[in-house]
């Protein structure tokens, strides 16, 4: 049985009751012995979802690791690179040329700043603690007490089993 992990972008397959990317278990059929969990298999064209024999490479995972923190790196700079300010333009947000253009015309920490403050703006919600009864400022869905001392409380109640 296998099927296709969109999150991972990877094939997964059930062989012998074990749970398994299928690239993995490509990989054991070629070499006719279970993979070591020190032994990694990398993708040669950088397609994870391409488990052909000729794009599988079994490697050490300190060379796993260099190779994609090369990767890493210069998909970095080729951001960097592309993304300069264009002549007459500067952030909306704090009117800087110095940062590397990000997105919505602002600099990287200006437009991180303003999604968090976005986030936390369409989560919040007003909720009532559960413990004291205050009404507060919920950021979680399922928020229930008004304070980590409120939601301690209740935990120590639980163990000993007090009633609230």
């Amino acid at each position: 049985m296998s099927w296709f992990n969109k999150r991972l972008g990877r094939w997964c397959v059930v062989v012998d009751g074990r749970q398994m990317y299928r690239y993995r278990w490509v990989m054991e059929q070629h070499l006719g012995r279970p993979l070591e969990p020190t032994e990694h298999v990398h993708h040669i064209n950088g397609d994870q979802a391409d488990d052909r024999l000729e794009n599988l490479q079994l490697i050490s995972p300190h060379e796993h690791s260099r190779l994609h923190l090369a990767d890493r790196q210069s998909a970095r700079s080729r951001f960097h690179a592309g993304n300069e300010w264009s002549e007459g333009e500067s952030c909306a947000g704090c009117g800087t040329r110095e940062e590397p253009h990000y997105s919505l015309g602002m600099c990287t920490p200006c437009y991180r700043r303003d999604y968090y403050r976005r986030r936390r703006e369409r989560a919040a919600h007003a909720a009532t603690c559960t413990r004291c009864g205050a009404e507060f400022t919920g950021f979680e869905k399922n928020a229930k007490y008004c304070s980590s001392t409120c939601n301690a409380a209740n935990a120590r109640d639980a163990h000993y089993g007090r009633a609230a």
